[in-house]
């Protein structure tokens, strides 16, 4: 391919600033988002150029300062900024006369006022997106700014089609079905996502759809014999007990309630008291009670699952590297972060044999059918007692994680951005 010009892309961050807002949204796509932010800003072959709704711009921008991040353009697209941005001055006459036209003068100057700012955006807008040659959404519908504007290349990652295959999971997201009919081109997370995309969505032909595997941030290692210590007692794990680790958003998908079932008739079938299960991440409220209501049912053995929330990206590798092994039998997965995440600090997996994870974890780990209650003991058994086996599995996980890179990611994505907009003018 000749030699190509720098690439103005539109990135749209309201995937960023809904994790901001809430911690229930920092899940694997929104750590995809901001990983592949970081790496785009690192291309001198990328103009970036980030947007987001108005209601958004105070987090964005707060988190691209704090993150230290500079060399972009921000697109302004709605009018809730020109409006807040307006501050009102003025100071009303004693006299109720003069009070009036004041009112009226001022009425007249803050309508003036908002129409020019408007107008000016509008014109500075069509200037800066005229000027763009992608958009890429990390989730979300694009702007209606975009939706007609034929010169620029649409692309949106396609993570899975789970409010599609599980609209029992969904209640009322309609939103998903318009943004699977909106875009022209899709980076799924995995093959098999790939597959699913073409099979469910078939105004998509095969050159439409890309695959763009993931990877997880450096910052997952192995972590100290101190650093794992200091965890424990942060996040009140008992400091001479073994634990398993678990961590995902607390949803039906995941399969937390098998999980945690087969775990306690696991430690009640050998008689062990030396293990607990450790249940991280953010709760989806309508499921919480469900999974609580399945804890408290365990009697004397609920004070063996513990539930730790949320947990502080800077906690993830210490509690992973401490783990005994690290468990994730979700029913569906479009890519599965936190067995790659687990695997790069050195933690034995379990996951289930469905959808990406095989893709994910390759042969170094224990892959079980995620609705079988005897394949979920024999595995814990398998790890408990063979601790050469979890040794082994470690290693390879280590080596297996070493294939994910967010630069071979967005390596992909911009190039097939160049070949699009190559052909594209070819075509003119």
């Amino acid at each position: 391919m000749q030699e190509f010009k720098k690439i103005t892309l539109i990135y749209d961050a309201d995937v960023i600033a809904s994790g901001i807002k809430e911690n229930i949204c920092r899940s694997g796509v929104y750590v995809t988002a901001v990983m592949i932010l970081k790496e785009l800003l690192k291309r001198k072959d990328i103009n970036l150029v980030i947007c987001c709704k108005g209601e958004n711009i105070e987090e964005i921008k707060e988190y691209l300062a704090r993150e230290q991040i500079f060399n972009f353009k921000y697109l302004n697209g709605y009018f809730s900024i020109l409006i807040d941005k307006i501050k009102w001055k003025a100071k009303f006459p004693r006299t109720l006369s003069h009070q009036y036209k004041s009112i009226a003068w001022w009425s007249v100057w803050l309508a003036f006022t908002c129409f020019f700012k408007i107008f000016k955006s509008f014109i500075d807008k069509g200037r800066s997106v005229n000027e763009c040659d992608c958009y890429l959404s990390t989730l979300y519908n694009m702007p209606k700014l975009l939706q007609n504007n034929e010169k620029i290349i649409k692309y949106s990652i396609g993570h899975d089609l789970m409010p599609l295959l599980f609209p029992q999971y969904y209640p009322g997201e309609t939103w998903w079905k318009q943004r699977f009919e909106a875009f022209s081109h899709y980076f799924t997370d995995s093959e098999y996502s790939r597959s699913d995309f073409l099979k469910h969505l078939r105004h998509l032909k095969p050159q439409n759809v890309t695959t763009a595997l993931l990877a997880c941030d450096e910052s997952f290692k192995p972590a100290s014999i101190e650093q794992i210590k200091a965890i424990k007692q942060k996040y009140n794990i008992p400091e001479h007990k073994k634990y398993i680790f678990s961590l995902c958003n607390l949803e039906p998908r995941k399969n937390l309630i098998r999980t945690v079932r087969t775990f306690i008739d696991f430690i009640k079938k050998h008689s062990i008291d030396d293990l607990v299960f450790v249940l991280g991440g953010a709760q989806w409220d309508r499921f919480i009670k469900e999974l609580q209501g399945c804890i408290n049912d365990l009697g004397s053995f609920k004070d063996k699952i513990l539930k730790i929330g949320y947990v502080d990206d800077e906690d993830l590798a210490a509690l992973y590297s401490g783990a005994e092994f690290f468990v994730y039998t979700s029913q569906y997965e479009g890519f599965g972060l936190p067995p790659l995440e687990a695997m790069s600090c050195g933690a034995a997996v379990i996951t289930s044999d469905n959808s990406s994870l095989p893709e994910v974890v390759g042969d170094a780990g224990i892959m079980i059918p995620y609705d079988s209650d005897e394949a979920h003991i024999k595995a814990y058994e398998d790890y408990y007692f063979n601790p050469q086996l979890k040794e082994a599995n470690a290693k390879k996980g280590l080596e297996q994680a070493k294939k994910f890179s967010w630069e071979k990611c967005v390596n992909i994505m911009v190039e097939k951005m160049k070949e699009d907009i190559e052909k594209a003018s070819n075509n003119l």
